[in-house]
């Protein structure tokens, strides 16, 4: 007969591997037995937060925290599930158990870096992804996390130096190679920009943010071809992207597609009537056709969200 402890054993290789299927419903057979079997609780609270379950992931990982108060990871994780809430102040007051546990956690001070961050409170974000990098010299994650930190307080060239140090540490990490490329489009170096939206969706090509990104950095070359071809990809894995239809109807409008790119500013405000920037392409567009009414009544529409102090912020951004 298998015990708890092989059980688990074995439960936790599968979920090691990802194998989240078969290592769900083994946690589930420990917890028939033994419900208050911490390490069962928080793993099935960790499958629960990996799937998107985030509310019955702080449940599971709450029960087991208080079964087991001094366990760091576990404080840690249920800030995770917190986080993922949007209950930042929960979440902070987690990631401070943990450290008052282990002060010395990376993952828990960049956890708690990012929880501050979402406050708002990016100086005191800035501290904690510099502990966690001291700490853990080849986390990537912290240096990135850092990268887009310093980018909000406007400070490019030192974010530059954080992403490319991440990069160093994972050359294969998409996420600072995007940071890095909207970096340097930020300050005007498209060629370096451009390299490295073509390095992220070579290592992940179904990014659309990655495509779409490198559209743009291809459009501000003067490279409208390539730009087109680019946003069309972004668009076959990610159909309702505003952002992409606005910005490949400004490329195919300066290419003199104008009918196609009427098209799109339309299916734009279709999904996001609130966006001034569309319509203003799309009155100039109107107007290039001589439908001047229309083109008219979209500026006036545009001048009408700009002048709105209340309301919903755009979803997306469009540039």
């Amino acid at each position: 007969m298998t015990t708890i402890s092989e059980a688990l054993a074995t439960a936790i290789a599968h979920h090691q591997a990802g194998r989240l299927a078969a290592a769900e419903p083994l946690y589930r057979q420990i917890l028939q037995v033994d419900p208050n079997h911490p390490e069962a609780l928080y793993l099935l609270g960790v499958i629960a937060l990996q799937a998107g379950h985030h509310q019955a992931s702080a449940e599971l990982i709450g029960r087991a925290a208080a079964i087991n108060p001094q366990a760091a990871d576990y404080q840690n994780s249920l800030g995770e599930a917190y986080r993922a809430l949007r209950q930042f102040d929960a979440a902070t007051a987690c990631y401070r158990r943990a450290l008052e546990i282990h002060p010395e956690m990376a993952e828990a001070h960049n956890n708690l870096g990012n929880a501050l961050s979402n406050q708002g409170r990016v100086e005191e974000s800035i501290a904690c992804y510099r502990r966690a990098a001291e700490l853990r010299p080849d986390f990537a994650e912290a240096y990135n996390n850092l990268g887009l930190a310093l980018m909000a307080q406007g400070r490019g060239g030192e974010a530059v130096a954080c992403y490319q140090r991440a990069l160093h540490v994972d050359p294969a990490c998409v996420q600072a190679l995007l940071n890095l490329g909207n970096a340097l489009q930020s300050r005007g170096s498209l060629d370096g920009a451009a390299s490295c939206y073509q390095r992220t969706v070579e290592l992940k090509p179904d990014y659309a943010k990655g495509h779409t990104n490198l559209g743009n950095a291809l459009q501000a070359q003067g490279k409208l071809e390539e730009a087109v071809a680019a946003y069309r990809r972004a668009l076959q894995i990610v159909a309702d992207n505003v952002e992409c239809l606005n910005n490949l109807g400004n490329a195919l409008k300066r290419l003199g597609n104008t009918e196609e790119a009427i098209a799109l500013y339309r299916r734009a405000i279709q999904l996001n009537p609130r966006l001034p920037e569309v319509y203003a392409n799309l009155a100039k567009a109107l107007d290039d056709q001589g439908q001047r009414e229309e083109a008219e009544a979209c500026l006036k529409r545009a001048e009408e969200i700009r002048g709105e102090k209340t309301g919903p912020e755009p979803s997306q951004p469009v540039t």
